[in-house]
């Protein structure tokens, strides 16, 4: 797939690490162990804070950093 970005690659392993973690927080490192290609780490930071701000992902404070699975994610795992 040649028209697939850096933010489309972190945006799928978050949603992957997401089910792998069974509703258990995840950490940036999860996405990056997932992630096949060198993406740079502030990619991943602000399509993960992207995904905060959609309600895929949650987390307690604004510099936590475990993400929990926000009300969207949350919605779509239960039906898995």
């Amino acid at each position: 797939m040649e028209a697939t970005i850096s933010r489309d690659l972190v945006w799928d392993a978050v949603i992957e690490a997401l089910i792998e973690a069974d509703g258990e927080p995840i950490q940036k490192r999860h996405v990056r162990e997932i992630l096949d290609e060198r993406v740079e780490d502030r990619t991943i930071n602000r399509t993960m804070n992207a995904m905060q701000e959609l309600e895929w992902l949650e987390r307690t404070t604004d510099r936590a950093h475990k993400w929990y699975p926000g009300p969207k994610a949350l919605a779509q795992l239960s039906a898995l």
